[in-house]
């Protein structure tokens, strides 16, 4: 461990967004800084503020006024929203198909 490294009391590094249970709490903030850390994944605070507005964020859990995330809600919302493809027109395709299947839902 190194020296200016924070242990949690269950013992994961505070620091390290890898080691985090899936049942730890993340603020908007803590949760960019966990896309961008764990999968490099730039998603600015505003951008998850607007998704709540909209419904089509990851679920939030609310102290007070507070949203906050689950790390294994928040990652398995990452990964629903990742795809998949070999060209940009494919990538289009594949926006329009999920946009076309929420609207129906």
């Amino acid at each position: 461990m190194l020296e200016n490294e924070t242990m949690a009391e269950d013992g994961a590094n505070i620091d390290d967004p890898r080691s985090w249970s899936d049942d730890r709490l993340m603020t908007r903030a803590d949760a960019s800084r966990y896309a961008q850390r764990v999968f490099g994944i730039v998603i600015a605070v505003n951008t998850l503020a607007k998704a709540a507005v909209r419904g089509d964020g990851p679920p939030m859990i609310y102290f007070g006024r507070k949203p906050h995330y689950a790390v294994g809600e928040f990652r398995a919302w990452l990964i629903e929203r990742t795809r998949r493809a070999r060209s940009t027109s494919e990538a289009r395709g594949a926006t329009r198909r999920l946009r076309k299947r929420r609207t129906r839902e």
